[in-house]
């Protein structure tokens, strides 16, 4: 009876990756091919072949050897329907399967993400600052940008776009000179240091045609001890030099009342921010956090999008006159934190990525953490010309700033210079709005809509910081500038929208699962042992890691295979996304 129960069984139990394996038992025997459990008559009068002390009883019905499949206790029990085979039973509930379950609204996005490589941005290596100003050239470049091509390995990082480093201007002397300097270059992190230098030096005092200014939030991610402060602490040096140490803000923020007091202050200002995830751990904690740290959030998302404008504040109870409303003309606030990943993305929650905050921030993430060390590093003596070039842009393009710059009042009207864009330019940002409109319409409920929504703005601010820094006095966005911008602002997005989906969750469930895809993902084709599984997932105890590999393999996202060993098969776990390629 029990042998024709799981064999009507069967015809349930569809999905490629969860079968059920019924071995010999004296004259009860059907031959099924397993992977999840071996079902053994418990009427039966021999012992199957590999049953031992290990094998549980579940109900008269039927017990599960588990041992046989290698993997000893712990090992995943099977899963069958109550419907037919009264008293089995898995230790953590059972239900039907035999239905797929409906796929994610991100799926397609995130498949989109994983397919782009950075062979799609190739054509911005040959584009030397300002040689792109033909329209066959920019219309080569924008075609190369939206080609698709699988990786080779879709589990490594997307390296940052080919010719990110040919920059040109102040902001490739200061890059170099961060990197001159360094024990352990990171000329990535050198980037994101440069550009929020330049975007508080720029501030209320270039725009483009679209309004968008130069306020950037950049996070450089790295290792400890990778090298992360020196960045910081040659660009606080180049500005106190230079007698620009003014736009320098505190080295931690701690209130949103401090945060509006400093762009009272001086409304074009730059925060440099150590160990910033573990900042951003109790700024976007708003269960725990006081009121007066999840405000600071708050005002960095507002404030992003208000450089255009005016801001009004905040209106307090208090008559205290440090208090008291006061506007400010278009603020300028730009924010670079470095930290590292760990601390990052365990920082973040699901609602920073629905509310749009963690979209105002550009990602880079260190292409070396641990370098080869330079020889000539040395003292941070930033050169004269270097010095000089720093000022004009503070000046806006003038030999000597301006009454209305020296006053820095936050009441005051800078009248900032408009920096106009090229036909060349304008396409090629006309092109990404078209590209990013189709695929936010296909991306809707999928909770990146916001990051995707911001590509454009971002890559507006970095074309403009890029053009100003070959040419303060008579900018110009050319379509070389563009292109990078774009090229940049897509690559953060796109790492962000990896990133998120690999570690941000709502709750620890999520969370624990999040990290066992990602572990399978690194194993590769290949895949790993469920010892190997069991061993790197110590922070699950039995019943969780059970329940965890039935989730993965009710989503499809899990193969679990029984491979023959040296003494007995083991069980192997493999991602389903790796098995579909081969």
């Amino acid at each position: 009876m029990a042998a024709a129960a799981i064999s009507g069984l069967m015809n349930r139990l569809q999905t490629p990756d969860i079968r059920v394996s019924l071995v010999k038992s004296g004259h009860h025997s059907r031959g099924f091919s397993g992977v999840a459990g071996n079902l053994v008559a418990t009427g039966a009068k021999h012992k199957p072949p590999g049953h031992s002390k290990g094998s549980r009883r579940r109900g008269p019905g039927l017990t599960l050897a588990e041992p046989a499949l290698g993997g000893g206790r712990g090992a995943l029990p099977a899963r069958l329907p109550q419907s037919g085979l009264p008293g089995v039973a898995a230790d953590f509930g059972v239900h039907d399967v035999g239905r797929p379950p409906a796929p994610h609204p991100a799926r397609g996005l995130l498949e989109a993400v994983a397919k782009r490589s950075a062979a799609t941005v190739q054509t911005a290596a040959s584009i030397a600052p300002g040689a792109a100003t033909s329209a066959q050239a920019a219309a080569s470049a924008s075609a190369a940008l939206w080609v698709d091509p699988p990786p080779a390995d879709a589990r490594a990082p997307v390296p940052i776009p080919a010719g990110w480093s040919h920059v040109g201007g102040v902001l490739q002397a200061l890059m170099d000179f961060i990197a001159a300097t360094a024990k352990r270059p990171q000329p990535v992190l050198a980037l994101g240091a440069s550009l929020c230098a330049l975007g508080a030096l720029m501030g209320r005092k270039y725009r483009t045609e679209t309004n968008a200014r130069s306020n950037l939030y950049i996070v450089g991610i790295a290792e400890s001890g990778a090298g992360k402060n020196h960045s910081r602490v040659v660009i606080n040096e180049v500005m106190r030099h230079a007698g620009l140490g003014m736009l320098l803000g505190g080295n931690k923020i701690a209130s949103g009342a401090g945060f509006l007091n400093a762009l009272q202050r001086q409304p074009s200002i730059l925060f440099q921010i150590d160990e910033f995830g573990m900042f951003l751990a109790a700024a976007a904690d708003r269960r725990r956090s006081p009121r007066y740290l999840t405000e600071i959030l708050d005002l960095m998302t507002e404030l992003y999008t208000t450089a255009g404008s005016t801001y009004f504040g905040i209106e307090y109870a208090s008559s205290n006159a440090t208090l008291a409303h006061r506007p400010i003309n278009q603020p300028c606030a730009c924010v670079y934190g470095t930290t590292t990943p760990l601390h990052f993305w365990r920082a973040l929650q699901a609602t920073n990525v629905a509310d749009g905050s963690l979209a105002r921030f550009l990602i880079l993430r260190s292409a070396c953490d641990f370098p080869d060390p330079n020889p000539s590093f040395g003292l941070i003596e930033p050169p004269q010309r270097l010095l000089e070039a720093l000022r004009t842009m503070a000046y806006g393009g003038l030999e000597q700033p301006t009454m209305a710059q020296l006053a820095s009042a936050p009441e005051v009207d800078p009248q900032p210079r408009t920096v106009v864009a090229s036909a060349q330019a304008k396409a090629r940002f006309a092109a990404l709005e078209a590209e990013l409109l189709a695929q936010l319409r296909r991306s809707s409920g999928s909770g990146y809509t916001s990051i995707l929504a911001r590509i454009e703005e971002n890559a507006q601010k970095l074309a403009l910081i890029r053009a100003v820094s070959n040419d303060a006095r008579t900018p110009r966005i050319e379509a070389a500038d563009a292109l990078w911008g774009i090229d940049l602002a897509r690559h953060c997005a796109e790492q962000t929208i990896r990133e998120v989906s690999e570690r941000v969750s709502e709750n620890e469930t999520e969370s624990m699962h999040k990290r066992a895809l990602k572990l399978l993902r690194e194993a590769g084709s290949a895949g790993m042992s469920r010892t190997e599984f069991c061993r790197k997932t110590q922070f699950m105890d039995l019943r969780q890691r059970s329940a965890l590999l039935i989730a993965l393999q009710d989503s499809e996202q899990l193969v679990m295979e029984c491979r023959p060993g040296a003494r007995r098969p083991t069980v192997w776990l493999r991602y389903a996304g790796e098995a579909a390629e081969r």
